[in-house]
């Protein structure tokens, strides 16, 4: 969770700099690590009904595959989220000659 609470501070700062495309970049790109970490988790993590195939009947099994189901959803929901802001803060770049 404290890898969750960095990344998202880390975009959050880095987004509050619309004018600056450097800072903007950075957001950009945390973002979009937490939505593919998120992803992995969401890929990794084992449900209850892999628990029950391997017949496991260890309650760790489900307890563990929740908290990184979670983890994985509340990281890919703060990429996907962030993104769009950063994205939508963002002034239109033209060019300066």
């Amino acid at each position: 969770m404290r890898g969750v609470a960095l990344v998202t501070a880390l975009a959050l700062a880095a987004g509050c700099f619309p004018n600056d495309p450097y800072a903007s970049r950075i957001a950009k790109i945390s973002e979009g690590g937490a939505a593919l970490l998120g992803i992995g988790l969401l890929a990794l993590a084992k449900t209850q009904a892999d628990c029950d195939a391997d017949s496991n009947k260890d309650m760790g099994c489900n307890s563990t595959g929740t908290t990184l189901q979670t983890a994985g959803l509340s990281l890919l929901i703060i990429g996907i989220v962030g993104f769009v802001a950063t994205v939508s803060v963002e002034e239109d770049a033209k060019p300066k000659k």
